[in-house]
């Protein structure tokens, strides 16, 4: 069963309907900024832990839970954009809106790690693939 993370500035009464609809777009050099630190860029598209990173009209959709396995990459993320910017976190499939502490994000380590840009290395591979 594959769960994903929205995240925007979402109207939160369309999530009872498992619909997304930005109120404003995301900010995208807030955006840029974040998936650069944590994100791996594919081509022209991005992925967080392997996963894509799907850029839809003024929101964003990433894969969160792949059967048995959390991506604590896109939790991050969304922790990362929510913090900063104010957007919505929501969990569609199951039409809820989350709060930070329903995520885990990276530990501690991990964080050291992105500050030191070398979390590609550590957690996805080549650090170069994170270049832009």
């Amino acid at each position: 069963m594959i769960h994903n993370l929205t995240l925007g500035h979402l109207d939160i009464r369309a999530i009872d309907e498992r619909r997304a609809i930005p109120l404003k777009p995301l900010d995208p050099t807030v955006v840029s900024r974040h998936l650069n630190a944590l994100g791996r860029k594919e081509g022209e598209r991005w992925t967080l832990g392997g996963m894509p990173v799907e850029q839809r009209d003024g929101y964003l959709v990433c894969r969160w839970m792949v059967g048995p396995r959390r991506n604590l990459l896109a939790e991050e993320f969304a922790l990362r954009l929510s913090r900063e910017t104010g957007c919505e976190i929501a969990d569609r499939e199951h039409y809820r809106i989350l709060s930070p502490a329903d995520l885990q994000g990276l530990p501690a380590v991990a964080e050291e790690i992105v500050a030191s840009s070398t979390l590609a290395t550590k957690v996805c591979g080549d650090a170069s693939e994170h270049a832009l």
